[in-house]
């Protein structure tokens, strides 16, 4: 569950507090190693539409604030001109495609106004998922006779069952909630950007794996992890069947202070103390239960059941058991 008002892309966030969603040592291993270079995630919903929401969040969000601290809104533009190339496609959905372009452009006035837009409306968040499906999809029908990876389009859609592109965009890329296949992956960055790269991170519980890899618009480079100083890097969280985002150290600190802004903080979702009924003021448990503290009763909850729980080094949701842990209580 994430707790903000589109309830579809989350707050970023310690990546410690990932850790409580997994028992398996083999991930929580890989995560402690994973945190040294990504110590910030954001969750993103998944319903099906998790990669093209996490891609869209990350690369806007990441033009944005390149643009206001460059003073360079370059990036920003050459998206918004790609988007208007897609009106034919936005216009085969039940959203209508005026209002897709409209409300993008409204959010991408600043970051402040992304994060309040994203994270606080899910009309926004709709028109995020739709524009960045008709971009990709947009893009394979203008390019179905390119080759990528060595493979023409038409001939790597022929593998994966697809008669044609227009097949695949219809039936695949511009249905709502259909999850998207790896070689729309692959034509990604091709669609949004000339100097994108994408990071894809597995987390699994597979031992002695570190599977990562870049998806980038550069046949010169595309299977090298290294950057050059034009290109802009999105790192994208792989668990099997759902996609978040990651952030190094020094991004995901200045978009943490981003979103300490008040108004930003007001699209967090309102949970009531589960003890005392009033709005909760404590940080939210991690279990995925609509529960929530007052200051007073969460410390008068763990004071009571501190003892009992020591060794395990976690307290159970009063709601459904399940563990939560509470920074600084147990160090």
């Amino acid at each position: 569950m994430i707790r903000t008002r589109s309830q579809a892309i989350g707050f970023a966030e310690d990546l410690c507090t990932l850790s409580d969603q997994f028992t398996n040592n083999v991930i929580l291993e890989k995560l402690v190693k994973l945190e040294t270079r990504y110590p910030y995630w954001r969750r993103c919903r998944g319903d099906g539409n998790c990669y093209y929401r996490a891609l869209g969040f990350a690369y806007i969000e990441k033009i944005i604030a390149a643009g206001e601290s460059r003073f360079d809104q370059t990036g920003l533009v050459l998206l918004l001109s790609r988007l208007d190339d897609t009106v034919p496609l936005l216009q085969t959905i039940d959203f209508p495609a005026s209002d897709s372009l409209s409300l993008i452009q409204e959010a991408c006035q600043s970051l402040k106004t992304f994060y309040i837009s994203m994270i606080g409306n899910k009309d926004y968040d709709a028109a995020l998922v739709w524009c960045m499906r008709a971009l990709i999809g947009t893009y394979m029908l203008e390019h179905a006779k390119d080759d990528f990876n060595g493979i023409p389009l038409e001939l790597a859609l022929s593998a994966l069952g697809h008669e044609t592109v227009q097949s695949l965009v219809k039936n695949d890329v511009m249905v709502w909630g259909t999850e998207a296949e790896s070689l729309v992956q692959t034509v990604s960055p091709f669609a949004l950007s000339n100097k994108l790269s994408i990071r894809m991170i597995q987390l699994d519980s597979i031992e002695n794996t570190n599977a990562e890899y870049t998806l980038r618009n550069d046949e010169e480079n595309a299977n090298t992890l290294e950057l050059d100083d034009e290109q802009t890097e999105i790192t994208l969280l792989f668990k099997p069947g759902h996609y978040d985002i990651l952030y190094r150290k020094e991004e995901g600190a200045a978009n943490a202070r981003q979103e300490a802004d008040p108004e930003v903080q007001d699209c967090r979702e309102k949970v009531n103390c589960l003890l005392c009924a009033e709005e909760a003021t404590s940080d939210l448990p991690t279990c995925g239960c609509l529960t929530g503290f007052c200051v007073e009763c969460r410390e008068s909850y763990v004071e009571r059941n501190i003892e009992m729980y020591r060794e395990s080094e976690a307290v159970p949701c009063p709601m459904c058991q399940a563990p939560w842990r509470i920074p600084g209580v147990f160090d």
